[in-house]
């Protein structure tokens, strides 16, 4: 309640007018939680009536005032300008029938219309033309004009004009002339009733066939037929038979048969998304379908991942009947707006498995489609003895899924610790994580080594180091223990027994520096001579892969330096030790923070368990090492007071810490009595 006060603005936004601002509140404020008490509608009435559009109501769509929040300091209110189509001008042209040759009694010319309207769209709130729609219709037809009948006469064309025109053409004249027929028949006469559609290029829907007497009058009712055409759509345009009450007569030659034009106008409408119709159903135009993929097997599971398909068509609706045209002149088939369904992959939950990967998509269908995915629990490893049989008391770590299938493991899955047993796999990639994996593993004494089978490459390195070494192997029936002490003296014995530059040895060592330093894996006593490559015999790139795996990041590794190749030194007294400090905690910015941190008492705590050390340098020393052997020593404890600084950056008590050191020097010297020092 004592928290400072949120401002806020709410803006109105032109999005047509590179977003200016058309009006800005004043600035609002008040505290989070509270309602930002401000009314757009004046403002938003205001806009709407200039010509806006609006857009989207980015402050209270809902008709609800928002809270302030602290991250929203501007509310936008945006609008698009308005636009409307408009007739700017219109254009008629005529079609003109002249009658010539019956004297008094020649007809009156026949005069029909057509009009075309030039549109334009325009700028509601600008006022400016944005785009010339053209000339509606872009053509069109004039009427088909029957020429009327005359007793005693003979016409040279029974039909005239009809033709099709666009705006871009000029008025049309037609000329009939009539005759007198000289040779009058006593035969039976014919006449056509013809029905057309002025909207189909003056198509004919349907004809009638009269027969009479010459000069008779035609005795013929169109308005059935007009009605029929009536209610399949059409529309009565003009009615050249007997229009006005007219009276039609057969003619008296047997050249020539009278053709009487009713014009029709096929009126139906075209229904679809686009032009929608208010008496139409939207469901006889547009539908939708799914295609939805289910997960099943969790509380919790997924959420249904949905694929729409809509489907639209056109159908022929007759304003007359207010009913669809079952074989409606519009008519158009169903059509999907998408060409298929997409494949579906299965979300990853971990712990659980699916039987497939990814749901294939089903085929388009005007139906809804569903297909159920069902998680089921992953299996676990087992550490098994080299009898089979299960290890007691031994975790059983769930098999983990893949970060990128469902249906499968992860690849390299690392192996759980057993007490007192060691696996020979460090890592192992189930088939299924539906079945239980069983890794088998053997029983050695309680270590803190962490075993990592190296590559083939690795392997004939070590074997090729060994080969050098002339110490007694152990028999058949021990099994090699990591005991780097061990190895390390009968490595330096056999190298004493040797003419030529002596045998020289060195470990690289993998420490968890989260628990106080403690061995995760070691290189074991590599051996070479004085300047050989280390590096040939050694590489860390499997053992910080899996390292790196099982969840830990490199602190600082004083082997692999890019450029730099180790090789063996000359100082047989020393087994070489390179370190890589590993953690699952602590980074490189953790040390920096805590070394800029570290105080006056702290530094010279550090300082004096370095006095420490270097005062019981002496008693260190063998009596019977020379100079270059108290060269070894130093740089041991240099290296110690190296490890000391570290251990104290992440965390541990340097007392302890220097205690600790003074009581395994007493180890370093007898090993240094020995000629050994590790």
């Amino acid at each position: 309640m004592f928290g400072k006060n949120i401002k806020a603005i709410v803006n109105f936004i032109d999005l047509d007018q590179d977003d200016a601002v058309l009006y800005s509140s004043s600035e609002l404020e008040g505290k989070a939680g509270t309602k930002v008490d401000f009314d757009p509608s004046t403002e938003m009435r205001e806009l709407l009536h200039k010509g806006y559009v609006l857009s989207e109501n980015g402050f209270n769509a809902t008709g609800e005032l928002p809270n302030f929040d602290k991250n929203v300091s501007e509310y936008k209110i945006t609008f698009h300008h308005g636009k409307k189509v408009e007739n700017i001008e219109n254009k008629k042209l005529k079609q003109v029938v002249h009658y010539q040759g019956a004297a008094s009694r020649t007809p009156e010319n026949s005069t029909t219309e057509v009009v075309f309207n030039h549109f334009q769209e325009v700028d509601l709130v600008t006022g400016k033309a944005l785009q010339d729609k053209g000339w509606k219709p872009e053509k069109q037809n004039f009427m088909l004009i029957g020429t009327p009948t005359l007793p005693g006469f003979v016409p040279d064309q029974t039909v005239v004009g009809g033709d099709v025109v666009t705006a871009d053409d000029s008025d049309k004249e037609y000329t009939v002339k009539f005759t007198i027929n000289n040779q009058p028949s006593s035969l039976t006469q014919t006449a056509e009733i013809r029905y057309v559609d002025l909207n189909n290029d003056n198509k004919v829907i349907e004809v009638k066939k009269l027969t009479g007497q010459p000069n008779m009058p035609i005795e013929y009712d169109p308005q059935e037929t007009i009605a029929a055409l009536e209610n399949k759509g059409f529309k009565l345009v003009d009615n050249g038979f007997n229009k006005d009450g007219d009276i039609q007569f057969f003619g008296n030659s047997d050249s020539y048969e009278p053709v009487f034009i009713i014009t029709m106008k096929y009126a139906a409408v075209a229904v679809n998304s686009t032009n929608p119709n208010a008496e139409v159903d939207p469901q006889e135009y547009q539908k939708k379908s799914t295609f939805t993929v289910k997960f099943a097997g969790l509380d919790d599971a997924p959420k249904d991942v949905v694929q729409t398909a809509t489907w639209n068509r056109t159908v022929t609706f007759l304003p007359k009947t207010k009913e669809l045209d079952p074989k409606g002149y519009y008519d158009t088939d169903w059509k999907a707006d998408i060409d298929q369904y997409q494949d579906v992959k299965i979300p990853v939950v971990a712990g659980y498995h699916t039987k497939v990967g990814q749901v294939t998509a089903l085929p388009l269908s005007q139906e809804n489609q569903e297909v159920t995915v069902t998680y089921e629990e992953n299996a676990r490893i087992i550490p098994v003895d080299e009898n089979g049989k299960e290890i007691i008391g031994a975790p059983h770590p769930q098999i983990t899924t893949d970060k990128d299938d469902s249906s499968k493991a992860t690849k390299d899955e690392i192996v759980p610790d057993v007490e007192d047993h060691h696996c020979d796999l460090m890592t192992v990639t189930p088939i299924d994580p539906g079945k239980n994996l069983k890794v088998t593993y053997k029983s050695n004494k309680k270590s803190d080594t962490m075993y990592i089978t190296l590559n083939e490459q690795e392997k004939a390195n070590q074997a090729a180091a060994k080969q050098k070494q002339t110490a007694a192997p152990a028999s058949e029936s021990e099994t090699p223990a990591p005991n780097t002490q061990a190895n390390v003296s009968e490595s330096k014995q056999a190298s004493e027994d040797n003419n030529g530059p002596k045998d020289q040895v060195a470990i690289i060592n993998f420490i968890d520096v989260d628990h106080n330093g403690a061995s995760l894996t070691s290189s074991g006593p590599l051996v070479g001579k004085p300047g050989d490559s280390i590096n040939a015999l050694y590489s860390t790139e499997i053992p910080l892969k899996v390292i790196k795996k099982a969840g830990y990041h490199v602190i600082f590794n004083n082997f692999d330096s890019d450029g730099v190749v180790q090789r063996f030194d000359n100082n047989d007294l020393m087994t070489q030790v390179f370190t890589i400090g590993v953690s699952k905690k602590t980074t490189t910015q953790d040390i920096s923070d805590l070394v800029s941190k570290a105080g006056k008492a702290d530094i010279d705590q550090l300082r004096e368990t370095k006095y420490q050390l270097e005062k019981i340098k002496p008693d260190l020393l063998p009596k019977n090492m020379n100079d270059d052997s108290s060269q070894t020593v130093t740089r041991l404890l240099d290296i110690v007071t190296a490890l000391l600084n570290l251990i104290f950056v992440l965390g541990g008590n340097p007392e302890q810490i220097k205690n600790k050191v003074l009581e395994n020097s007493k180890q370093i010297n007898n090993q240094g009595k020995n000629n050994s020092i590790d």
